[in-house]
């Protein structure tokens, strides 16, 4: 039976997903904040995420939802340094600014910043495609994965803690995709019910 999602569990997931913009905002304009906080703090949790999932320099990566401060692809780039990295978006402005950042930094101008839409984007050449848990809208961009990806993909969804039920029995509806691995996030601020889950999935 399929797990319905909440008024509630909407409600929780847009609070997170606000959060998360904040957060990004703020990033792009105080240094040190981004520094001494979001690449350290929630920097560490991709680190385990990429660690635990065995993410390596073969990988060639797409990230879906790099929103405007792409800290997905620097983690990347410092810790693991795939071959490729793309980061995506269908928000212009987000890619238009997520690009400056990127420009700024000399070590990360081997990263990739694009607008794309998650629901139809190309996916030839990557190994591995990471969604972002504000990646909208999630369940026609999974769709799009299973649909299309290559076999043995590697996919990394995070989910919003209070939407993983109903997120967690769709995949399980799916033939073609398995839940391999999952971890839990709870960094500050993200304390329970504000965290967020990665899965493994492997397109079968």
């Amino acid at each position: 039976m399929a797990t319905e999602t909440t008024f509630k569990d909407q409600l929780m997931n847009t609070c997170t997903n606000i959060l998360w913009r904040i957060i990004d905002i703020i990033a792009e304009n105080f240094p040190i904040f981004a520094s001494r906080y979001y690449e350290k703090i929630i920097g560490d949790e991709y680190q385990r995420e990429y660690h635990q999932f065995n993410i390596s320099a073969d990988d060639s990566v797409l990230h879906i939802g790099c929103g405007t401060y792409p800290l997905t692809e620097i983690i990347l780039r410092s810790s693991c340094n795939p071959k490729k990295i793309k980061g995506i978006d269908n928000r212009k402005k987000a890619t238009a600014i997520a690009k400056k950042y990127i420009l700024t930094q000399k070590k990360n101008q081997r990263i990739i910043i694009d607008y794309g839409d998650g629901t139809q984007y190309d996916l030839k050449g990557y190994s591995t495609i990471i969604i972002s848990s504000c990646a909208t809208p999630k369940t026609p961009i999974l769709k799009h994965l299973i649909n299309n990806a290559s076999p043995q993909t590697k996919i990394i969804l995070r989910e919003v803690e209070s939407s993983a039920p109903a997120i967690q029995s769709f995949l399980q509806r799916q033939t073609n995709i398995s839940i391999k691995d999952s971890l839990m996030h709870h960094p500050f601020p993200f304390v329970k019910p504000f965290g967020w889950i990665s899965y493994l999935l492997i397109k079968d």
